[in-house]
């Protein structure tokens, strides 16, 4: 098998500007992004492990706004719409993280 050649930017770069993200976007990507480093990434290993994600972890999770996001609000949710759902599962694709898999 030959060796396939290495991107020039990381693999978390888009290819091309999207432009469907706004400011307000990017802040909530900002905030998912500093829950999942200080909050998951630490214990994402043991939580693997262990075969189970700890319930505090989806309580803080929701506390932060990161559930829910398309949920309308008469269930629940934040009824934010599907951009923020895609900004969460991008953020847990940025680390690897399959779990907890929040959307």
């Amino acid at each position: 098998m030959t060796e396939q050649p290495k991107p020039d930017r990381p693999a978390a770069m888009p290819r091309f500007a999207r432009t469907i993200f706004d400011p307000d976007h990017e802040m909530f990507r900002d905030s998912v992004r500093r829950f999942l480093e200080a909050e998951v990434v630490p214990h994402y290993a043991a939580w693997e492990e262990a075969g189970e994600t700890p319930r505090d972890i989806w309580l803080r999770a929701g506390q932060q706004g990161i559930l829910g996001t398309s949920i309308p609000e008469a269930y629940g949710g934040a009824e934010a719409g599907f951009l923020y759902d895609a900004i969460v599962i991008e953020e847990l694709g940025r680390y690897g993280l399959a779990a907890p898999a929040w959307d």
